[in-house]
Formats: structure tokens, sequence, C-alpha cells
């Protein structure tokens, strides 16, 4: 497959959990104080994904 190996950034990626507004707002709430835990409950997520927004291990091609 023509496709085999190549990393997709953000949505287009097949595994995606957040879209890119989300995952700004995510920064965003974070930034302003929002706690962690209170974004794994807002956004029903597991706290491996939301951290892995916060600290900008996935999604780093987004700025904000």
């Amino acid at each position: 497959h023509p496709m085999f190996g190549v990393k997709r950034p953000g949505s287009k990626a097949g595994n995606v959990k957040f879209t890119e507004i989300e995952v700004l707002k995510i920064r965003e709430l974070y930034d302003t104080g929002t706690k962690i835990r209170e974004l794994v409950k807002l956004y029903k997520a597991g706290r491996p994904a939301i951290c892995d927004v916060v600290y900008r291990r996935t999604w780093r091609h987004l700025e904000n």
C-alpha cells in the first residue's frame, strides 16, 4: 500500500479522537486552569489522550 508507514497529521489520521477545534479548546481550557480530570469528563476521553494533547505529544502541528 502506498501510504504504509506515512504518518498523517491531525484529523486525517485513522485513529483520531479529537478534531483540530477540540484540541485547541482543550489546550485553552488547560492553560486557563481547567484540571486534566475535568477535561477527561468533559470530553469523555481517557486521561492519556488528554495528556497527550495538553503536553503536545500529539497534535504538535497545531499552534495556539
